[in-house]
Protein backbone atom coordinates (compact mmCIF):
# COMPACT_ATOMS: atom_id res chain seq x y z
CA UNK A 1 0.00 0.00 0.00
CA UNK A 2 1.03 3.47 -0.66
CA UNK A 3 0.83 6.45 1.62
CA UNK A 4 -1.90 8.01 -0.47
CA UNK A 5 -4.15 5.03 0.27
CA UNK A 6 -3.70 5.29 3.99
CA UNK A 7 -4.63 8.94 4.28
CA UNK A 8 -8.26 9.73 4.72
CA UNK A 9 -9.90 12.01 2.21
CA UNK A 10 -11.37 15.05 3.82
CA UNK A 11 -13.86 17.34 2.16
CA UNK A 12 -12.91 20.91 1.35
CA UNK A 13 -14.14 23.55 3.72
CA UNK A 14 -17.19 25.47 2.54
CA UNK A 15 -16.35 28.20 0.01
CA UNK A 16 -16.66 31.71 1.30
CA UNK A 17 -16.26 34.81 -0.82
CA UNK A 18 -14.16 37.48 0.81
CA UNK A 19 -14.33 41.08 -0.33
CA UNK A 20 -10.98 42.13 -1.75
CA UNK A 21 -9.16 44.77 0.21
CA UNK A 22 -9.80 48.21 -1.21
CA UNK A 23 -7.01 49.29 -3.50
CA UNK A 24 -4.99 52.18 -2.28
CA UNK A 25 -5.88 55.16 -4.43
CA UNK A 26 -2.98 56.87 -6.10
CA UNK A 27 -3.15 60.55 -5.72
CA UNK A 28 -2.76 62.70 -8.83
CA UNK A 29 -1.96 65.99 -7.14
CA UNK A 30 1.78 65.29 -6.56
CA UNK A 31 2.16 64.70 -10.30
CA UNK A 32 0.24 67.85 -11.13
CA UNK A 33 2.36 69.89 -8.73
CA UNK A 34 5.56 68.39 -10.15
CA UNK A 35 4.42 69.17 -13.71
CA UNK A 36 3.60 72.77 -12.77
CA UNK A 37 6.99 73.19 -11.04
CA UNK A 38 8.88 71.76 -14.04
CA UNK A 39 6.92 73.98 -16.46
CA UNK A 40 7.58 77.03 -14.26
CA UNK A 41 11.30 76.25 -14.14
CA UNK A 42 11.38 75.83 -17.93
CA UNK A 43 9.68 79.20 -18.47
CA UNK A 44 12.00 80.88 -15.95
CA UNK A 45 15.04 79.31 -17.67
CA UNK A 46 13.81 80.58 -21.05
CA UNK A 47 13.43 84.16 -19.82
CA UNK A 48 16.74 84.08 -17.96
CA UNK A 49 18.51 82.64 -21.02
CA UNK A 50 16.86 85.23 -23.29
CA UNK A 51 17.92 88.06 -20.98
CA UNK A 52 21.52 86.80 -20.78
CA UNK A 53 21.75 86.14 -24.54
CA UNK A 54 20.31 89.57 -25.42
CA UNK A 55 22.79 91.23 -23.04
CA UNK A 56 25.75 89.34 -24.53
CA UNK A 57 24.67 90.09 -28.13
CA UNK A 58 24.13 93.78 -27.36
CA UNK A 59 27.51 94.10 -25.62
CA UNK A 60 29.27 92.29 -28.46
CA UNK A 61 27.70 94.53 -31.12
CA UNK A 62 28.58 97.61 -29.07
CA UNK A 63 32.22 96.49 -28.70
CA UNK A 64 32.49 95.76 -32.42
CA UNK A 65 31.01 99.13 -33.42
CA UNK A 66 33.32 101.02 -31.06
CA UNK A 67 36.36 99.04 -32.25
CA UNK A 68 35.62 99.16 -35.98
CA UNK A 69 34.71 102.85 -36.06
CA UNK A 70 37.33 103.97 -33.50
CA UNK A 71 34.70 105.63 -31.34
CA UNK A 72 35.33 106.68 -27.73
CA UNK A 73 34.50 104.02 -25.14
CA UNK A 74 31.84 106.22 -23.53
CA UNK A 75 30.01 106.87 -26.84
CA UNK A 76 26.29 106.23 -26.25
CA UNK A 77 25.09 103.60 -28.73
CA UNK A 78 21.52 102.31 -28.82
CA UNK A 79 21.22 98.73 -30.05
CA UNK A 80 17.85 97.07 -30.64
CA UNK A 81 17.65 93.39 -31.60
CA UNK A 82 14.10 92.55 -32.70
CA UNK A 83 12.45 89.27 -31.70
CA UNK A 84 13.59 86.46 -29.45
CA UNK A 85 17.39 86.22 -29.46
CA UNK A 86 17.82 82.56 -28.50
CA UNK A 87 16.18 81.11 -31.65
CA UNK A 88 18.14 83.57 -33.79
CA UNK A 89 21.40 82.46 -32.17
CA UNK A 90 20.50 78.82 -32.77
CA UNK A 91 19.79 79.59 -36.46
CA UNK A 92 23.03 81.55 -36.76
CA UNK A 93 21.61 84.86 -37.98
CA UNK A 94 20.24 87.94 -36.30
CA UNK A 95 17.07 88.81 -38.20
CA UNK A 96 16.72 92.53 -37.51
CA UNK A 97 19.17 94.85 -35.73
CA UNK A 98 19.00 98.64 -35.40
CA UNK A 99 22.06 100.54 -34.19
CA UNK A 100 21.87 104.28 -33.56
CA UNK A 101 24.07 106.88 -31.96
CA UNK A 102 24.15 110.66 -31.65
CA UNK A 103 27.08 112.89 -32.53
CA UNK A 104 29.23 110.30 -34.30
CA UNK A 105 32.42 111.61 -35.89
CA UNK A 106 33.81 109.58 -38.79
CA UNK A 107 36.62 111.27 -40.72
CA UNK A 108 34.93 114.24 -42.42
CA UNK A 109 31.46 113.38 -41.16
CA UNK A 110 29.80 114.28 -37.91
CA UNK A 111 26.19 113.53 -37.19
CA UNK A 112 23.51 111.34 -35.70
CA UNK A 113 23.58 107.90 -37.29
CA UNK A 114 21.03 105.09 -37.49
CA UNK A 115 21.80 101.77 -39.17
CA UNK A 116 19.15 99.12 -39.74
CA UNK A 117 20.51 95.70 -40.82
CA UNK A 118 18.81 92.37 -41.47
CA UNK A 119 20.05 88.77 -41.69
CA UNK A 120 23.35 89.32 -39.91
CA UNK A 121 25.39 86.10 -39.87
CA UNK A 122 26.92 85.45 -36.47
CA UNK A 123 29.16 82.56 -37.52
CA UNK A 124 32.24 82.85 -39.68
CA UNK A 125 30.99 80.29 -42.22
CA UNK A 126 28.38 82.64 -43.72
CA UNK A 127 28.87 83.42 -47.40
CA UNK A 128 26.96 86.70 -47.39
CA UNK A 129 26.98 89.64 -45.04
CA UNK A 130 24.09 91.60 -43.61
CA UNK A 131 21.62 93.34 -45.83
CA UNK A 132 21.73 97.04 -45.09
CA UNK A 133 18.15 98.21 -45.23
CA UNK A 134 18.31 101.81 -44.14
CA UNK A 135 21.05 104.22 -43.24
CA UNK A 136 20.25 107.70 -42.11
CA UNK A 137 22.04 110.71 -40.76
CA UNK A 138 20.32 113.81 -39.44
CA UNK A 139 23.27 116.14 -39.86
CA UNK A 140 26.40 115.97 -41.92
CA UNK A 141 29.55 118.05 -42.11
CA UNK A 142 30.25 117.20 -45.77
CA UNK A 143 27.24 118.57 -47.63
CA UNK A 144 28.89 118.12 -51.04
CA UNK A 145 28.83 114.33 -50.68
CA UNK A 146 25.98 113.74 -48.36
CA UNK A 147 23.28 116.36 -47.89
CA UNK A 148 21.71 116.37 -44.41
CA UNK A 149 18.27 115.69 -45.91
CA UNK A 150 19.37 112.30 -47.29
CA UNK A 151 17.41 109.44 -45.72
CA UNK A 152 19.10 106.57 -47.50
CA UNK A 153 22.72 105.90 -48.34
CA UNK A 154 23.53 107.05 -51.89
CA UNK A 155 25.26 104.75 -54.33
CA UNK A 156 28.99 105.39 -54.91
CA UNK A 157 28.28 106.57 -58.46
CA UNK A 158 26.04 109.33 -57.09
CA UNK A 159 28.86 111.01 -55.17
CA UNK A 160 29.98 114.20 -56.90
CA UNK A 161 33.66 113.61 -56.17
CA UNK A 162 35.69 110.57 -55.26
CA UNK A 163 37.94 111.49 -52.39
CA UNK A 164 38.30 108.85 -49.71
CA UNK A 165 38.01 111.56 -47.10
CA UNK A 166 34.39 112.27 -48.02
CA UNK A 167 33.19 108.79 -48.90
CA UNK A 168 31.65 106.72 -46.11
CA UNK A 169 33.01 103.21 -45.92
Amino acid sequence: MTTGDTQPTRPLPPYTYAEPAPKKRRRAWPWVVALIVVAGLAVAAWFAGEWIARDVVTKTIREQVITQLSLPEDQPIDIVVQGAVLPQLIRGTLDDVTISSDDVELDAFAGDVTVHAQDIAIRGDADTGPRLRRWSSTKSSCARCWPPSTTSRPSPSAWPHRTSRCRPS
